[in-house]
C-alpha cells in the first residue's frame, strides 16, 4: 500500500510536467510534492521530505510571480 502512495506522486510528478500551461503544471506539481511527501515521510526518506518541501516553496514562488503578470497585464 505504501508503495502506490510513492507510484501516484511519481505519475503526478510526469502528468505536471506534460501541461502545456505554466500555471497547470505548477499546481499539479505541487499536489504531487505532497503525495510524495506523506510516502516519504513513511518510509523516513528525510532527504526527500526536504526535496519536495522545497520544490513546493519553488512552485507557490512561480504561482505568485505568474499571477503577478497576469495583474501587471490587466494594467
Amino acid at each position: 500500500m505504501i508503495d502506490a502512495i510513492g507510484w501516484v506522486g511519481s505519475a503526478l510528478i510526469m502528468v505536471s510536467l506534460a501541461q502545456p500551461q505554466a500555471r497547470r503544471l505548477h499546481t499539479l506539481n505541487i499536489a504531487a510534492c505532497v503525495v510524495l511527501i506523506g510516502y516519504n515521510s513513511l518510509i523516513g526518506a528525510v532527504p526527500g521530505v526536504a526535496l519536495n518541501a522545497g520544490l513546493i516553496l519553488i512552485n507557490c514562488w512561480r504561482l505568485r510571480a505568474l499571477s503577478r503578470e497576469v495583474t501587471m497585464e490587466e494594467r
